[in-house]
Parts: structure tokens; C-alpha cells; sequence
């Protein structure tokens, strides 16, 4: 498996790509941001975007609808999520939404369980 990690702090971006190869045995790359990543998506095709919410939330929803409607279809979750962006998120094809301030053990619970049912 292929995962794309998309956030602006590298502590994050590390941290997140330490549990996808913990999790999942993915090989994983990074973008800094959404148009980064948009970028790299087309050339190198991951099976999984996993994206901080604290990027621009504009920036964020156009990220998760361009994956949605890349062929095949590729698995997104989002992290960090404020309530008043999760209907948008769904809407767009993120597969997994993490709430802002959800404790770190039950968000590592809810990825394992994402990737043990996909």
C-alpha cells in the first residue's frame, strides 16, 4: 500500500507516517500541502490520502473531491475535523472523519479498524 500524508508540520506528517507503517506496513511519501499533493497524486497514484484538517479548509474539501473522482477510487481520511465541515467532508468522499480533540488511542483504534474493513 501506497499512503500520501498531507499536513503543513513535519512533527505531524512524521508522526502520521509512523502509524500508517505501524498500522498498515505502508510505504508512505508526504506533501506539505493541498496543492502538493494534488500534484503527486496523479504521477504516483497512493491507495490512501490521509489529511491534517488543519490545513485550509477550502484547500482540504477540494483535496478530498479530486481523489474521490480519480480513478480508481482512492481512500481518504481526514484528521482534525471542526464540526461544521464534516457534512462537506462526507459529501466529498472522505471515508473517515476524525473529529478535532478526539484522544490520540481512540483515533489509532478507529484507523486500524478502517484499515482491517477495507
Amino acid at each position: 500500500m501506497l499512503a500520501l500524508v498531507v499536513a503543513n508540520e513535519l512533527l505531524r506528517r512524521d508522526s502520521l507516517r509512523a502509524m500508517l507503517i505501524a498500522l498498515a506496513g505502508a510505504d508512505t511519501i508526504d506533501a506539505v500541502d493541498c496543492d502538493n499533493a494534488r500534484g503527486m497524486m496523479s504521477g504516483l497514484q497512493p491507495d490512501l490520502v490521509l489529511v491534517d484538517g488543519g490545513l485550509p479548509p477550502d484547500d482540504v474539501l477540494c483535496l478530498v473531491e479530486a481523489m474521490s473522482r480519480q480513478q480508481p477510487p482512492v481512500r481518504c481520511a481526514v484528521l482534525r475535523v471542526e464540526s461544521s465541515q464534516r457534512a462537506a467532508l462526507e459529501a466529498a468522499g472522505a471515508g473517515l472523519i476524525v473529529p478535532e480533540g478526539e484522544p490520540a488511542e481512540r483515533f489509532f483504534d478507529q484507523m486500524a479498524e478502517w484499515f482491517e474493513a477495507g
